[in-house]
């Protein structure tokens, strides 16, 4: 087994995750991914020669909030109740939700 190390000295933000993830499968970056997109990037491995690794990162605890913002002039908007439980729904399927 060859192990090749590299190093990276340039640090890019950008808040478009598909970039980052290109760029990665370009070998032309490495990238941190939130697990919502794990399976995405597990398709795109299925069709790809070029594999993207994915590492855990050792004893992380933190999380990332999601909240549902509305006006507070317009506090209801049609179908928002519908939204709320399909998002719980899709958040319980992931095994993370403390709600």
């Amino acid at each position: 087994m060859k192990i090749k190390f590299v190093a990276y000295f340039c640090a890019h933000t950008s808040g478009h995750f598909d970039l980052h993830q290109q760029m990665a499968q370009e070998n032309l970056a490495a990238c941190f991914s939130l697990s919502m997109y794990l399976p995405h990037l597990h398709e795109l491995n299925l069709s790809n020669d070029n594999k993207l690794l994915v590492f855990p990162i050792k004893d992380l605890t933190e999380t990332n909030p999601v909240y549902i913002l509305t006006n507070k002039d317009n506090a209801y908007v049609e179908g928002i109740d519908k939204f709320k439980d399909l998002l719980k729904n899709a958040v319980k399927d992931l095994g993370v939700s403390d709600m």
